[in-house]
């Protein structure tokens, strides 16, 4: 299965950044101190950037169904086990492994709502990760021991 995963906005980038505006909008029109004028006009300039460049959310490229997205990060060494818990059932997988290494990224995206989730395994070429597994379609209970 190939699925693509784009970033997106969410709503929650949405309210961070049109607060963050609102707030320096007030502060620079308020008659205070220039101490405070300054302030604001910082707070209106990193809202708006945040406005046009902070993207949190994934979306699916086809069905546009909108995911979380989780990476947990194994040895190089558990390579064949998480190969072979990928195939046969995320239930049995070890995560005492996680984030000791920087060999394997293994990306989750997850909708609590569709109860869907896909897991992809990556492997660390130099400079770069590459998929060493199919995208694989879960439900969220498979999952859950990962998601947390």
């Amino acid at each position: 299965m190939n699925k693509e995963f784009i970033k997106v906005r969410t709503m929650a980038d949405v309210a961070i950044s049109s607060a963050l505006l609102v707030l320096g909008i007030v502060l620079v029109a308020l008659p205070t101190a220039v101490s405070v004028s300054i302030f604001g006009f910082f707070t209106l300039v990193v809202g708006a950037l945040l406005l046009a460049v902070l993207k949190s959310g994934w979306q699916d490229s086809k069905t546009k169904e909108r995911y979380c997205k989780k990476e947990v990060f194994f040895h190089q060494n558990s390579k064949d086990k998480i190969l072979h818990a990928l195939e046969h059932r995320m239930g049995n997988i070890e995560l005492s492994e996680e984030n000791r290494g920087e060999g394997m990224r293994m990306e989750i995206y997850y909708n609590k709502q569709s109860r869907k989730a896909f897991v992809t395994l990556f492997e660390y070429v130099p400079y770069n990760y590459e998929p060493i597994s199919s995208t694989v379609e879960y439900t969220v209970d498979e999952i859950a021991k990962l998601v947390g």
